[in-house]
């Protein structure tokens, strides 16, 4: 197979959500995976059906050049663009991290009912990405890596390319001479993720050249756990006498402590995030067990 078979493969799966959406976002960086993405979408649906959104977070000194830069190609293609600047507010996450947030708020803002959004993350970035988590600590969830879809807002978000490799992407890109940002940050070994994949990953192919699928291996298996584990907390909530109440949600506590310290936990950590809140970290499912289970009424 063709390393452009290869990707028009990859979004033949996608086929049908595509024609049926009645919204299509794609964001477009300015780097090589978003403009491959955003040319073979505009190839294979009228290019007035789809919507650029350029995220500027002006951090970089060039960020002026590269929004100026996707609009140019936006035009050329009659794709419609909507460029949004943000600005972070240095809240201790993290450079990246608060980045990546800013995106994303604005990516559910802009998705209507229904509507996909479209990213060119690959096979390579799933790697970065289940590897960071690993050094942050991250459970079965977070080894799972990145989604192929999942719910974003009102739509979804799609990575149509998570199973290609980025030399697939480069190889394409170069035949079509397609022009891109090359963000200088991506240099820069501040950056975990940079670290990762500049220095850390290199070495680990040289030992172990079929790293990329023996880590999307474990981020399979990992899914499959994650699965599992929330659909034992459903089931055990639902024996847990669960009902709303005005500040919130709440269970018998006497039926709760019959179950082994395990389900307990897994029960914890999957309970809110039923109810689409964010889950508690392990220091504070602990001090929920010791602290507030065991108290007196």
């Amino acid at each position: 197979m063709s390393i452009k078979n290869a990707l028009n493969s990859a979004l033949d799966t996608w086929h049908q959500s595509i024609e049926d959406a009645p919204q299509l976002l794609v964001a477009v960086s300015g780097g090589l995976d978003s403009m491959l993405l955003l040319t073979l979408l505009a190839e294979r649906v009228n290019p007035e059906r789809l919507t650029a959104v350029h995220i500027n977070h002006g951090i970089s000194e060039n960020a002026e050049n590269w929004q100026a830069q996707v609009a140019q190609y936006c035009q050329q293609l009659g794709v419609v663009l909507v460029t949004e600047k943000i600005t972070l507010m240095h809240s201790g996450e993290g450079l990246e991290a608060e980045a990546r947030n800013a995106r994303y708020a604005v990516f559910e803002r802009l998705l209507e009912d229904n509507g996909l959004l479209f990213l060119g993350h690959h096979a390579n970035d799933q790697v970065e990405t289940v590897l960071y988590r690993l050094m942050r600590g991250a459970g079965v969830k977070g080894l799972s890596g990145m989604p192929n879809k999942r719910v974003l807002g009102k739509g979804y978000l799609v990575r149509p390319f998570l199973d290609c490799a980025k030399s697939a992407l480069e190889n394409e890109a170069q035949l079509r001479n397609l022009v891109w940002i090359e963000d200088e940050s991506n240099l820069d070994h501040r950056f975990d993720r940079n670290y990762l994949r500049n220095s850390v990953i290199p070495k680990i192919s040289q030992r172990w050249p079929d790293y990329s699928q023996s880590i999307k291996q474990t981020a399979e298996l990992s899914s499959e756990s994650y699965q599992l584990a929330k659909e034992l907390a459903v089931i055990d909530l639902q024996a847990l006498d669960l009902k709303e109440e005005r500040a919130g949600w709440s269970i018998s506590i006497k039926a709760f402590l019959m179950l082994s310290p395990l389900r307990q936990k897994n029960i914890l950590r999957y309970w809110s995030e039923l109810q689409r809140l964010v889950p508690p970290s392990m220091t504070i499912i602990d001090e929920v067990l010791t602290s507030v289970v065991s108290a007196r009424q």
